[in-house]
């Protein structure tokens, strides 16, 4: 099996911001300039938020942890320099706290990692199934 870039291991986050209504993409950047290889810089809704790095040596479910994680910290550190200040990824109505992230071993789940309400536990997605933004009951 041929390992995944770091644009297919992106995907799934690349999804679930696009369901939450912010673009991203991916630039093959390293933050001290050196070789992209294994480095993109993140760009959500047009302004750089931070560097992810990729393990090809990891197991894809926990590379794609890693970033998501990675990419909600960035999101949540800038959301001064985003469009608005929605917490990302989007909780269900009433609820303007962003999702968190429980690895799948947390959850004693071999699907994958999932966004959960801090509020409900409950109430889970998969990183890459986000439904985007729930109409209010």
């Amino acid at each position: 099996m041929a390992t995944p870039t770091p644009e297919e291991l992106f995907a799934p986050v690349a999804h679930d911001l696009s369901a939450c209504g912010r673009t991203s993409r991916l630039v093959e950047r390293s933050p001290d300039g050196g070789g992209p290889r294994l480095w993109r810089q993140l760009v959500v809704d047009s302004v750089p938020v931070g560097y992810l790095e990729f393990d090809v040596d990891l197991d894809t479910d926990v590379q794609v942890e890693i970033i998501a994680g990675h990419a909600q910290d960035a999101v949540l550190e800038n959301l001064p320099s985003l469009t608005d200040s929605r917490a990302w990824p989007a909780c269900r109505p009433g609820h303007a706290h962003p999702m968190r992230l429980v690895p799948a071993a947390a959850l004693d789940s071999d699907s994958g990692p999932r966004w959960v309400c801090p509020a409900d536990p409950s109430f889970r997605v998969p990183v890459g199934g986000h439904p985007g933004p729930l109409p209010q009951a």
